[in-house]
């Protein structure tokens, strides 16, 4: 680990002096990196790199920090640089530029969508692991009126953001739950169980029987596997499965396989009806969280996206064990989704935390300090960039923001009064400036 913090300062500091050398376009695009462009972002490969775009025609390697509009709430607006709009724009784009950092974000206030790069996200559904029990629910979505209200949604995202050439492009859900056993275990259901508890007439119930026919051919064949009793498919229909044993190889395998149709069907609808209502954007897909994206599921997605997004976790902390997929780079992890999909990656979500005494649980992987949090945060920034599938980091969290329903802190680049933690602030931005050297160096060499 000492090895790999002096590396972060050595690269750091060798990288540090050609970046700020680098000439930029109006989009953070270097200007001495030429590719062809649509006149909006896109994508290209250069010297065996992945690289965005931009509008200009010229190679971007994102840096930035996601929810930068939480500025706006009442809380922040005491703050001075905050009270009004003009002010805030300027507050916020000299952050970026204190970070070298390049881009917005993603969940970005209006204020700077004509000003800075950034991703905007259509929600398809409501399984995203974060909402509360109370809004967490898996949907039909091969039922006629959640495809209407989907594309009546995407409409509605597609119209307002289709001529803007700052969007780089469009997440889908943030961090769905996918895995049916990961889901069964936080959450006592998951979306296969859902379907096919449906009533028979029900388009999700129809869709995983005739999965089922499809795969086993015979009635026998099923009930042999399954150890049940129906006498045909259209049996099947209009039964119910609470008393499959949800554990067993087979019922997994299964489920998991169905996942895949799943996907397939959303994935398509949504990948149409963007591409009806703006084919200006890049489509980035869901906000997978590392781990939850079953094979079966990123196989539809590589058919329908431009991009694998992927968040690193997050899992609270402190406690021994939690958070090293946040805390260290996954080569193996993120090498099998490339090998997957075929697809460049974006790291959509991520940083780390560190202790203090007013806010001792924090979310993502904690450190004892605000140096060690830098120093880790640094190497993971890095490991990304020399990573040549790697398209950009998003940092997770602009200013601090306490959960008082988990009890927890979303720890950010700022505290709520607007101050840098200056430590690791100081840490995270030499990083980011050597993590473009870097991507520069590639791409042009």
């Amino acid at each position: 680990m000492k090895e790999k913090k002096r590396i972060s300062i050595v690269l750091s500091l060798l990288c540090y002096t050609c970046f700020m050398k680098a000439q930029t376009d109006a989009y953070g695009g270097w200007t001495t990196i030429k590719a062809p462009t649509t006149d909006f972002f896109s994508l290209a490969e250069i010297n065996g790199r992945h690289t965005f775009v931009t509008p200009d025609g010229h190679a971007y390697y994102p840096l930035g920090t996601n929810h930068m509009s939480a500025y706006n709430n009442a809380k922040y607006r005491q703050i001075a640089a905050f009270q009004d709009d003009d002010l805030a724009l300027k507050r916020l784009k000299e952050d970026i530029t204190y970070f070298n950092m390049n881009a917005a974000g993603g969940d970005v206030p209006a204020i700077v969508k004509e000003h800075l790069p950034f991703f905007t996200t259509i929600h398809l559904t409501t399984n995203a692991h974060w909402l509360p029990a109370s809004r967490f629910e898996f949907q039909d979505v091969f039922d006629a009126s959640f495809i209407k209200q989907l594309k009546d949604n995407i409409r509605q995202k597609c119209l307002e953001h289709r001529d803007n050439r700052f969007l780089i492009g469009y997440y889908w859900t943030d961090t769905p739950r996918w895995d049916v056993v990961i889901s069964r275990n936080r959450h006592l259901k998951d979306w296969v169980s859902h379907l096919r508890n449906l009533d028979g007439q029900a388009a999700g119930k129809k869709a995983y029987v005739d999965f089922l026919q499809q795969k086993y051919r015979t009635i026998e064949q099923f009930n042999r596997t399954y150890g049940l009793n129906f006498m045909d498919f259209e049996a099947v229909r209009n039964g119910r499965f609470d008393h499959i044993d949800f554990h067993q190889p087979y019922v997994i395998a299964d489920d998991t396989e169905f996942l895949g149709v799943i996907a397939e069907h959303l994935y398509r609808i949504t990948h149409e009806t963007i591409k009806k209502y703006d084919s200006n954007h890049l489509i980035l897909g869901e906000k997978y969280i590392a781990g939850d994206h079953p094979e079966s599921v990123l196989r539809a997605a590589a058919k329908y996206v431009d991009v694998i997004s992927i968040q690193p976790g997050p899992a609270k902390g402190p406690g021994p064990g939690y958070g090293k997929e946040e805390s260290e780079f996954n080569v193996e992890g993120f090498n099998h989704l490339y090998r997957i999909t075929d697809k460049p990656i974006m790291i959509c979500d991520h940083t780390v935390s560190f202790y203090t005494k007013k806010y001792p649980v924090t979310l993502w992987h904690q450190f004892a300090s605000q140096q060690l949090a830098g120093e880790a945060q640094s190497d993971y920034i890095l490991q990304a960039a020399k990573t040549p599938y790697i398209l950009g980091y998003m940092n997770c969290q602009y200013l601090d923001t306490y959960d008082s329903s988990r009890g927890l802190l979303k720890q950010g680049l700022l505290d709520k009064n607007g101050q840098r933690h200056q430590s690791y602030a100081d840490l995270i931005k030499r990083a980011n400036a050597a993590a473009l050297g870097l991507v520069r160096e590639q791409l042009a060499n």
